[in-house]
């Protein structure tokens, strides 16, 4: 059960895109001449409410022992006339302002300070929505869980709205409805291969699998890459949410693994069945292992076979398993052990990634390539550009885990 729920202000609970100047203007400002002008500007609009006062209510009279606060990068005489004005009535358990904490969003400091002042102990216990990818990233470095609500983005985000999808949320929402079922149980909300790992209800007949883009430097295509959910990197920053979360440790667990556990297997299987309705023939293929190491995927890959019946039943049902349809030359370095940039990783890809098996590939079968995380998507993306120029009608992009790298 959730103990603190925080909202972010400013485009969570309420629209005041046209309020930029005065709030920057209220830093350590309890002018109540510079208050006035505030009321004056807050009035001229009337649909300003994205959480009305009775969605409020209501998810107070849902959740009576859940304390209610708004962490805000705002300062504090904007934050305080802001809500006062828009929400006369209601009490807010903690509201941390911008001069509350030495260190603002995308820090996580306030999120802790609330804690500390509410008394709530458990991470696990306190959910941060929000609206931008700094309220996902606060959640992320105080180890919290984190609902992006994108129902009240522009007609066209802005680049903090991709990077907040980037970072794959906890639970994406449109409508502060949806909340209330999110407040009631996070986890069915939760990546597909997240919620498997602890056995949550699936809230909707399909998995979850966020379609995120990535890009090859110097060029303007945009490869797709769908995940299962998220890997935190090894960050200072990421500890807190890092030592609760269930996929981040089977990866670690099963990183020289040739077995793999059952939800990773469902998983694949639960992203390719929809698709095995609209195509006749899907091309299953995986990552290759470097030259030198085990071959992990390939029989992650035989594993996902398996569970089909076999190789035989699987191409009756249009499933060709190619564990070594791509490959590596020798001389290839290791992108994560190596420690390689994002520049280093594109290249050390592209120079030694190649088609292994020509012959598998037609211009009338779809092709699913699988990796196990993803950070750039370097090798995902050369293995599309490759098996395209090879010849491949359609190539689908799919990691079981985004990596979420350093959120500071």
């Amino acid at each position: 059960m959730l103990e603190l729920c925080l909202f972010d202000l400013d485009q969570t609970l309420l629209d005041t895109e046209d309020l930029a100047e005065l709030r920057l203007a209220g830093k350590r400002n309890a002018d109540p001449v510079y208050q006035q002008q505030l009321r004056v500007q807050l009035n001229r609009r009337s649909n300003r409410h994205i959480y009305t006062l009775q969605t409020l209510n209501m998810i107070r009279l849902r959740f009576p022992q859940m304390k209610l606060g708004v962490f805000t990068r705002s300062p504090s005489s904007y934050a305080q006339t802001v809500l006062q004005w828009a929400y006369p009535t209601f009490r807010w358990d903690v509201v941390v302002s911008y001069e509350d904490v030495e260190r603002t969003k995308p820090s996580g400091d306030g999120i802790l300070l609330a804690m500390q002042r509410l008394e709530v102990a458990d991470l696990r216990r306190i959910v941060m929505v929000g609206d931008g990818v700094s309220d996902v990233r606060a959640a992320y470095h105080a180890g919290c869980w984190v609902v992006l609500n994108k129902g009240y983005w522009p007609a066209k985000p802005q680049n903090e709205h991709w990077w907040a999808l980037e970072r794959v949320p906890d639970a994406i929402i449109s409508s502060p409805n949806e909340l209330i079922r999110v407040l009631d149980n996070p986890e069915p909300f939760l990546p597909e291969l997240e919620r498997l790992l602890i056995g949550a209800q699936r809230f909707t007949p399909w998995g979850r699998f966020d379609r995120i883009n990535h890009f090859a430097p110097e060029e303007r295509g945009i490869y797709p890459i769908h995940c299962a959910g998220r890997s935190f990197a090894n960050y200072e920053s990421l500890q807190r949410r890092q030592a609760w979360h269930d996929l981040t440790a089977a990866i670690q667990e099963h990183k020289n693994s040739a077995v793999f556990p059952a939800e990773w297997v469902t998983a694949v299987r639960t992203f390719i069945n929809p698709i095995l309705r609209r195509v006749d023939r899907i091309f299953v293929t995986v990552v290759p292992h470097r030259p030198g190491r085990s071959a992990r995927l390939e029989a992650f890959l035989q594993q996902i076979q398996t569970s089909y019946g076999g190789e035989a039943q699987a191409r009756e049902r249009g499933l060709w398993f190619v564990p070594g349809l791509l490959a590596y030359k020798a001389g290839v370095r290791s992108n994560s052990n190596d420690h390689l940039k994002k520049d280093e990783r594109f290249a050390n890809v592209r120079d030694h990634l190649f088609v292994n098996r020509p012959e598998l590939v037609h211009d009338d079968a779809l092709y699913v390539v699988i990796d196990d995380v993803t950070t750039t998507g370097s090798t995902l993306i050369y293995a599309k550009k490759y098996l395209q120029a090879a010849g491949a009608g359609d190539v689908t992009l799919f990691s079981l885990a985004k990596n979420i790298s350093d959120v500071e």
